[in-house]
């Protein structure tokens, strides 16, 4: 603010007034004009200057003077004006020092402002381009290490889908083997079945040797019958024979052992040819011996053959030797004794070339096999080297890159909270400079300069901050859009993977693929991802597995080269004995030649004792046929019982083949329970990840939180600074009012100045005052003026601080939403990532299950083994129990045969004895019907009385022809030779009445067979009239009554009536008929033979049916558990007699549904006793049924078998 001055050389005191001409003082106008101009130079001199030309312009003061009187001189008020001038003048310079020392204090305090305000901005300044710098640098290094994780994670997903196609041709390969264990195991217990087959098959033979011996009895008994008077002759002629038989039977096995070695031969020289094949260059000197021996071995063939034919021709011929050609017989059998010697040594020549031959070829085919599984196994184990090293270093830049990712997000919040602290210290830096703006305008400009300078700091730490935030964006995006390309590469991978593993589910899940194929993607992802993480220590497993294997595999090949030295060895060896061979061939080619001569000799010889030997001939090739048979059945035997131990002992190798598997297996499944810990390691990890994603969402959530609090700051502020600006524009409109109020004060004062004008006459003090107050009115004008201005550009700054505080808000709401979808982003992944640790949980479950699975298949698969090799030793017990049996049955044979020849002896007489008495019996019986028809009865009794005395005879020898009945647990049935009944009635039924008819030759039959206390019925013709009428009614339920009170008659004659009656029409009385005959006789198998035996083959049948539907079939089954012996017996003979008859289905109803074990045991032996092929297929769908109980189920198998053996022996004998 500017005040009037007066001027340097005006002195108030000194010159109060002008001097006028007679020295008194006077008042000079321009002079007093000139000054007060001088002394307004610095103010609004505008209207000075025109008082002044106003005041110039007056009339001078002489004409004043001369026009008025003289004014009196100066007085008390004069004085008194000139001290207040003076006093105003101090005043004036007073308040001038003032001002211009509150504009120093002023400028030294805008000074010192200035110079801190200029230090902050310059260290804020070094710590923004050193913050810069820093940011710059860790961007740099950030980018370098996401383009080398994009890197090592491309590498990584390549890895992951070639470790992936490894794992799934490595469970292939699992699975394959499973199947191949399986399928062991199946094989295993096929060879049990065959091998229990091969036991029942022995013990069927046993029997079926017994039942030769008793046929070869019943044989010996005619022979002896018919030859009693040459027996001597016989005897001698039967040891030449004998000689004779051997001697040719030796000749018939060397032939065919000829005709063997020549096979044998032909196929060694076969084999021979392909191991020449292969080693050429080894054998190619011995080609031409090769040659040679072919042919050699041709024509000793051709003359093998010659001879085979000839000794065919000669085998009639031989039999008729003479004992005279025994000796030379003799002489040819060591000759041929010592063919025979070469024969053997060049066929284990040739054996062990081809044994040689053949395990070279095997061992270079496991060499070669070897050296393949070496090199996959190297390659395995590089491949899964190569995979861990690349998944190692993929997880550890995976984690350091989330390490670094959460440092960067630290940093972030740090320097937002850094911001949100600068705010906070601006903020509480403004308030006392808004406090003192209201105090003082000129702290308040400071302040706002201040506060626009910060601001405008602030808004380029945001502005970086901002731009840092977006290039993190990006360089986020960057790396999403990687993850996601990696992403979509592991999703083609997997893509493939679930494309294998759909088509090795492809009947299982066919009709699931569409809705299932993205689940299972993400489940084999996140299983593969699980393995892949547990590869590593399997990996170094099978790393230490292999290069043990590899040591193993070294002393394998040390061994085998080896065994080719020793091999080497043996094809020298070998070659030795082909030319041993040679000698030999020749040796035998002479020998042939004198087989030839004595040939001639023999065939001359031969035509000298063929009328001799006529004679004996048929009766001799009888014996030979039963000898022959004997020792065939011998040898059946024994080679059966050799077989038996080669397939126990092979058995035996294949189990502990399946044992070495199973081991294998268990460890493997050892190996997948010790990568459990690995895959439950990889889901802890997971879900630790899960986790530590879950802490990330609630700490950007938390940093979401800071932000809009920070917004709700910044629009709090925003508000604040609005209200300051709606104050000052307040201030502003009370500038203006006053302004206005100058504006009419100066007005005002216009009008008294134009009132000064007008009165020019006031004093020179009321136009000062004027002036000052006009100056004061003017300085107050210009300065609410500035103020205005000032006030305007406040308001302007204030508008354009809003404006960007309105962007600095869109940018944070930007920012926010930015936050709001990453969180979104974040939620996803926390979401996906419980996704996909309850998939690998679910995963890991399956595999759970699978472990589980494969160990119940394990334990399966041990029962099976320990079943089957316990079956094995019950097997080789049975086969040695069969060999015992076998050799206690050839030595039984020898005793009986012993004894045999005493009991025919006896059995003769007896027989000749009986004959006769049946004769004389018979010629009574004839003149007696003739003479005395009364006495019928008794002459019936006598004779029965008569066959009974005689089959207490014969019993004590015929107990010595047929086995007992055993009971243990179960009744074993009575052997077949007493009751042969065949369905097709070929020759049994013709043999039974053939022998009927020739032990009793009366019009009715007898029971005079062999059946087991069988007592002769009463021969009674009273039959009541009435009963006789009954049995002929035409009510078929009276003719069954008829017979239920015929049976309580018990005489022959009800006997007669009731088998007569199995050949009604009505099934009903058929089965009463059944019920009658039970009840005729206590022993009811023995009626039911009689009644079979005399019965047409349809009557059989329909006896057959009878027992099955008149319910004594069934009351027999449940009888066959009872306690009683003769009631066991009685059920047991009624079941086989109706299986004989050809009614078989109540017995394939017990094995298939009775409760009793026992019975069911029993039945199936009844079955297979009764030899109705018919029941085959039914038999065969039986054992096919997993519902039968284990004993059941081999029972049967053994019925099987055993009629499958006698209908083959029977073709074997009808051809």
């Amino acid at each position: 603010m500017e005040s009037f001055s007066p001027p340097k050389d005006f002195d108030a005191e000194r010159e109060p007034a002008l001097k006028s001409n007679n020295n008194k003082v006077a008042v000079d106008p321009e002079a007093v004009a000139d000054k007060l101009l001088a002394a307004l130079a610095s103010g609004n001199f505008e209207h000075l200057e025109q008082a002044r030309q106003a005041f110039v312009a007056e009339p001078k003061v002489e004409t004043i003077v001369a026009e008025k009187p003289l004014q009196p001189p100066v007085t008390f008020a004069d004085t008194d004006e000139i001290r207040l001038r003076e006093e105003e003048e101090a005043l004036r310079r007073a308040e001038q020092e003032l001002e211009q020392r509150r504009a120093e204090v002023q400028a030294a305090r805008k000074r010192a402002e200035e110079d801190a305000r200029l230090r902050v901005i310059e260290v804020q300044r070094r710590e923004f381009e050193t913050e810069a710098r820093r940011r710059a640098a860790g961007e740099t290094e950030r980018l370098a290490n996401l383009d080398s994780t994009r890197k090592q994670l491309e590498a990584v997903a390549r890895e992951r889908a070639r470790k992936e196609e490894l794992l799934t041709a490595e469970i292939e390969s699992l699975r394959r083997a499973e199947q191949s264990l399986l399928e062991r195991v199946a094989e295993a217990d096929a060879r049990l079945g065959l091998q229990r087959e091969a036991y029942h098959r022995a013990d069927a033979e046993a029997k079926l040797r017994a039942e030769r011996e008793q046929w070869l009895t019943s044989e010996i008994e005619r022979l002896r019958a018919a030859e009693q008077e040459q027996s001597k002759r016989i005897e001698e002629i039967g040891a030449r024979v004998l000689a004779q038989l051997e001697a040719r039977y030796r000749i018939e096995t060397d032939a065919k052992q000829r005709a063997e070695n020549e096979r044998q031969i032909n196929a060694e020289i076969d084999s021979l040819r392909d191991i020449e094949a292969e080693q050429t260059k080894l054998l190619a000197e011995k080609e031409s011996v090769r040659a040679a021996l072919e042919m050699a071995s041709q024509t000793a063939a051709a003359k093998m053959r010659e001879l085979a034919e000839a000794e065919k021709q000669l085998r009639g011929e031989i039999e008729t030797l003479q004992a005279a050609a025994q000796l030379r017989v003799a002489g040819i059998e060591e000759q041929r004794a010592r063919l025979a010697t070469q024969f053997e040594i060049r066929q284990q020549t040739e054996a062990e070339v081809a044994k040689l031959a053949k395990r070279e070829q095997e061992l270079n085919e496991k060499l070669r096999a070897l050296g393949e599984a070496k090199a996959q196994q190297r390659a395995r184990i590089t491949q899964h080297q190569e995979a861990l090293e690349l998944a190692t270093a993929g997880i550890e830049e995976l984690n350091r890159k989330e390490s670094e990712l959460a440092g960067e997000i630290d940093r972030l919040r740090k320097s937002e909270q850094e911001h949100v602290g600068r705010i906070a210290e601006i903020e509480e830096r403004l308030r006392p400079q808004e406090e003192a703006h209201l105090k003082a305008e000129i702290e308040a400009q400071l302040r706002a300069e201040r506060e626009q300078t910060r601001l405008a700091e602030i808004a380029a730490v945001c502005a970086q901050t901002e731009a840092t935030a977006a290039e993190r964006a990006r360089k986020e995006a960057s790396l999403n859009e990687q993850i996601e390309a990696l992403r979509q590469g592991e999703a083609a991978q997997q893509d493939r993977i679930a494309a294998a593993e759909v088509s090795f589910r492809a009947q299982q899940e066919a009709h699931q693929k569409a809705a299932a194929e993205a689940r299972v993607r993400a489940e084999e992802q996140e299983r593969q991802l699980a393995e892949l993480k547990a590869a590593g220590v399997q990996i170094e497993a099978e790393a230490a597995k292999q290069y043990e294997a590899e040591q193993v595999l070294k002393a394998n090949v040390d061994r085998l080269r080896q065994a080719e030295q020793e091999q080497l060895k043996r094809i020298e060896a070998s070659r030795a004995a082909v030319a041993a061979s040679e000698a030999a061939l020749s040796e035998h080619r002479a020998e042939a030649q004198r087989l030839t001569e004595k040939q001639e000799s023999l065939t001359r010889e031969i035509a000298n004792t063929r009328e001799a030997e006529q004679r004996l001939l048929k009766r001799i090739v009888e014996l030979e046929a039963r000898f022959l048979e004997q020792g065939r059945a011998r040898q059946l035997a024994e080679d059966k019982v050799k077989q038996q131990t080669e397939k126990a002992d092979r058995l035996n190798a294949e189990i502990e083949t399946l044992r070495q598997a199973e081991a294998d297996r268990w460890k493997r499944s050892e190996e997948i329970k010790a990568r459990m810990p690995a895959q439950e390691e990889a889901r802890r990890r997971a879900e630790a990840e899960a986790q530590l994603l879950t802490e990330q969402e609630q700490e950007l959530n938390v940093a979401l939180g800071v932000l809009r609090e920070s917004e709700a700051e910044q629009l709090k502020r925003i508000e604040e600074i609005q209200a300051r600006l709606a104050e000052q524009v307040k201030v502003c409109y009370a500038a203006e009012a006053e302004a206005k109020q100058h504006v009419e004060k100066e007005q005002s004062a216009n009008a008294e100045l134009e009132t000064l004008r007008q009165a020019k006459n006031e004093k020179a003090r009321s136009v000062t005052e004027a002036e000052l107050r006009l100056r004061e009115q003017e300085t107050t004008r210009h300065h609410n003026q500035a103020e205005v201005q000032r006030r305007q550009e406040k308001e302007h700054q204030l508008n354009s601080e809003i404006e960007a505080l309105r962007r600095s808000e869109a940018e944070q709401l930007k920012r926010i939403e930015e936050a709001d979808n990453r969180l979104r982003t974040l939620e996803e992944s926390r979401h996906r990532a419980k996704a996909e640790a309850k998939q690998r949980a679910d995963r890991e479950q399956q595999i759970a299950e699978e472990i589980a699975t494969l160990q119940k298949t394990e334990a399966e698969n041990l029962s099976r083994i320990r079943t089957a090799e316990e079956r094995l030793l019950s097997h080789q017990e049975a086969a040695r129990q069969a060999a015992a049996e076998a050799q206690r049955v050839e030595e039984e044979e020898l005793s009986r045969l012993n004894e045999l020849d005493a009991v025919c002896e006896k059995a003769e007489a007896d027989a000749r004895q009986r004959a006769a008495r049946e004769r004389t019996l018979k010629a009574k019986v004839k003149s007696l019907r003739l003479i005395e028809e009364e006495q019928a009865h008794r002459v019936t009794e006598a004779e029965a009385h008569l066959a009974d005395d005689e089959d207490r005879r014969v019993e004590p020898y015929a107990a010595n022809e047929v086995q007992p009945v055993a009971e243990t647990r179960e009744i074993e049935p009575v052997p077949e030779p007493w009751l042969v009944l065949d369905l097709n009635h070929a020759d049994n039924g013709a043999g039974a009445e053939a022998k009927h008819e020739g032990v009793n030759a009366g019009p009715e039959p007898k029971a005079t067979s062999n059946e087991r206390g069988l007592e002769p019925f009463t021969a009674d013709h009273s039959i009541p009239a009435g009963l006789e009428e009954r049995l002929n009614g035409r009510d078929s339920a009276e003719r069954a009554a008829a017979l239920a009170d015929l049976a309580e008659l018990g005489t022959e004659e009800s006997f007669r009536l009731i088998t007569r009656s199995f050949d009604d029409p009505s099934a009903e009385v058929r089965n009463a008929a059944a019920r009658a005959l039970r009840d005729l006789h206590t022993d009811v198998a023995a009626s039911f033979t009689r009644a079979l035996r005399e019965a047409s083959p349809e009557r059989r049948r329909n006896i057959g049916a009878a027992i099955a539907g008149s319910g004594l079939a069934a009351n027999a089954v449940n009888s066959l558990a009872g306690e009683g012996r003769d009631r066991t017996y009685d059920a047991f003979s009624i079941l086989f007699l109706m299986a004989k008859a050809g009614e078989v289905q109540p017995l394939l109803q017990t094995i298939s549904k009775h409760a009793n074990v026992e019975v069911r045991l029993t039945a199936t032996k009844v079955l297979a006793l009764s030899n109705q092929q018919q029941v085959l297929p039914a038999l065969r769908s039986l054992a096919a049924r997993d519902s039968l109980p284990p004993d059941v189920q081999s029972a049967v198998m053994e019925a099987i078998y055993a009629m499958s053996t006698q209908s083959r022996e029977r073709l074997q004998t009808l051809a």
